[in-house]
């Protein structure tokens, strides 16, 4: 455990003096108890609400993603309230989007508020009035992920999502000489778009690509569902 991520631990507990730290045998650091939130994402829809969580933060944080489960019993275990039937973690995005958040906002803090923080609203708004997801909710399985990272990689494709994902499991300057992907014709290492595929690469290494084109591949029965925020 650094400094660095001791100071973020301390100043995570002290905004939530409910929640603590859980001894354990696990290797990254585990926190539990009741996490308040109060948050507005919708015009005049101020949600103040909590949910008691188990959050299980990596050793390797923030080049590995947190599980979250939730142990109060309150959101229902099943599939259309995003949690993994096999865990019962909480889906809070596709392994990419989470990354790509990550990588931008490295910290404990910017995990809770721009992954965490936006399911438990909507997931509290649906709960309490039966509304919607108000975020892109994405389809179960396969299909979400290739959506979201369709989204993500700007393509209209599934084929296209996949061929970016095989060619960021490459060295670059491999992948630079296969034809790109946006179907201008010309190699990835003679079109702009290799800066789309720098951006990504800079998110996080070419094993994890490697997982998530494996995960599509197989039809990994983990990869059920997400909700993407807006």
């Amino acid at each position: 455990m650094t400094v660095a991520f001791e100071k973020e631990l301390e100043s995570f507990l002290k905004r939530h003096p409910e929640m603590s730290i859980v001894p354990s045998n696990y290797e990254g650091t585990i926190i539990e108890g009741e996490f308040c939130f109060s948050a507005t994402y919708l015009q005049d829809k101020q949600i103040n609400d909590s949910f008691r969580l188990k959050i299980e933060i990596p050793k390797f944080f923030p080049k590995e993603i947190p599980r979250v489960t939730e142990i109060g019993g309150k959101i229902p275990r099943h599939i259309d309230f995003h949690v993994f039937s096999d865990d019962d973690t909480l889906c809070l995005g596709s392994p990419l989007r989470l990354r790509k958040c990550l990588n931008e906002f490295p910290t404990i803090q910017g995990f809770i508020e721009k992954c965490l923080v936006p399911y438990l609203y909507s997931m509290s708004l649906h709960i309490k009035t039966g509304e919607a997801f108000i975020f892109s909710e994405l389809s179960h399985g396969i299909k979400g992920l290739l959506d979201d990272y369709k989204d993500m990689f700007h393509v209209e494709t599934n084929e296209q999502a996949i061929l970016i994902l095989e060619l960021l499991t490459l060295k670059k300057r491999e992948s630079n000489k296969r034809g790109c992907p946006c179907g201008c014709g010309r190699r990835v290492g003679k079109c702009k778009f290799k800066e789309r595929l720098d951006l990504f690469r800079s998110i996080t290494t070419r094993d994890v690509f490697k997982e998530e084109l494996k995960r599509i591949r197989n039809g990994d029965a983990k990869a059920k569902c997400s909700i993407r925020e807006s």
